[in-house]
């Protein structure tokens, strides 16, 4: 059966772009007459079928979230969810369900086929991801940022993540790299940090002793901040894994001293971007695409609700360098 997913990759066309065109919202997202044409006319020609409406009010899909997560991470999400909702023509209850980290296996409804007609899961550890590859769901299950065999997955490549993270901070310096990752594993960010830590010392950086802890919350990087000021590095780069965390200490600079380009911020982010474009100073990130993470892993899961012989697919999204004050290009 063609799905809206072999069209877009046909067209070369983003999936959204495809779905508000296949829908009747090219105009209002302003999409060009010429690309419309090429997706109607590919998606008749590959047999496209256009879903219905379900006559029950809609398909339910299961959010799992986990509540250890970073703070300001799920606005991301929402807007990602908004972008899906809003592209489909049918019906659609999202049901949020938050969960604690290895408790996944908690959960009857995402092992039973009564609560939701598919689901997707957020941040599972390795844990959550054991038992899951060992008691596979009745309902089709998207995982975000994470793979298991037999399972559709909407991935950010996080080794290449790491490396633009890595290579920015080595062309600034190699003798003053510090980190900062989270005493709590959580599996991204622990492979973005180790992969870090690898491309950094590759490139004739050490590391040792340059390894900072913080929870990942916008008040744990603040009290960091209050200690960077007060005995930590006072030069350099300091790389945040967790976007909340360089929020907090560049709080606290601000309140408590003078940003200055001997010390520059920058951070891995899966935040909202006006969020990082407008503190001050606006900050340098490296974005890994939570918002489209969510988006295209909430328009699959409604795919797999319909049409739940689809095999899995596994698509991995590449980040980017947003370079802004905090730590700019080098000139």
């Amino acid at each position: 059966m063609v799905t809206i997913y072999d069209v877009a990759e046909k067209c070369n066309k983003s999936v959204a772009t495809v779905s508000y065109v296949l829908n009747g919202k090219a105009a209002a997202h302003k999409i060009s007459e010429k690309t419309s044409q090429l997706i109607l006319s590919t998606a008749s020609q590959m047999g496209y079928v256009s879903k219905t409406v379900s006559p029950s009010g809609g398909k339910r899909v299961g959010l799992y979230w986990v509540q250890e997560n970073p703070e300001i991470t799920f606005t991301s999400v929402v807007e990602g969810l908004n972008a899906a909702i809003s592209s489909v023509n049918y019906p659609v209850s999202p049901i949020i369900r938050p969960y604690s980290l290895g408790h996944l296996k908690d959960d009857r409804e995402l092992f039973s086929s009564v609560a939701y007609d598919s689901a997707v899961v957020f941040g599972a550890n390795d844990e959550d991801l054991l038992y899951l590859s060992r008691h596979k769901p009745r309902i089709p299950v998207v995982l975000v940022n994470r793979e298991i065999s037999g399972y559709t997955s909407v991935s950010i490549n996080d080794r290449e993540a790491a490396e633009i993270a890595a290579r920015h901070a080595l062309s600034k310096t190699k003798d003053d790299i510090w980190l900062v990752v989270s005493p709590v594993v959580f599996y991204g960010m622990d492979n973005r940090g180790k992969n870090f830590i690898s491309v950094c010392e590759a490139g004739g950086a050490s590391m040792d002793g340059h390894v900072l802890y913080s929870e990942t919350t916008i008040e744990a990087g603040y009290k960091l901040g209050l200690e960077i000021l007060k005995k930590g590095p006072r030069a350099g780069v300091i790389v945040c894994i967790c976007d909340a965390v360089a929020y907090g200490i560049l709080s606290a600079i601000n309140e408590f001293g003078s940003f200055d380009n001997d010390l520059q911020i920058m951070a891995l982010s899966a935040g909202p971007k006006p969020l990082f474009a407008h503190c001050v100073p606006s900050l340098t990130v490296v974005d890994l695409k939570m918002n489209e993470l969510a988006e295209r892993s909430f328009m699959i899961a409604c795919d797999l609700a319909h049409y739940q012989d689809m095999d899995p697919q596994q698509i991995i999204l590449h980040p980017t360098l947003i370079c802004r004050q905090s730590c700019p290009v080098s000139i």
